[in-house]
């Protein structure tokens, strides 16, 4: 069931995408690191719905795509 904080949780992972897209092309890999980092704990505190999959996660795939 999607919740208030999964709806904030996703936003934030978007926003962790857009900056980890940015240090990426940039070469600065030890941001990007941490940043992927970042987003992957941020995505598993998101809960997931009876189909098993997370809210949002379609578009937070495509969003960490370059």
């Amino acid at each position: 069931m999607k919740t208030l904080m999964d709806n904030h949780l996703h936003d934030i992972s978007l926003e962790i995408a857009k900056a980890y897209k940015e240090y990426y092309a940039r070469g600065d890999m030890q941001i990007a690191s941490e940043l992927l980092t970042a987003y992957r704990n941020i995505r598993r505190h998101i809960s997931k719905a009876e189909n098993g999959k997370r809210h949002g996660s379609r578009i937070a795939y495509e969003a960490m795509q370059p």
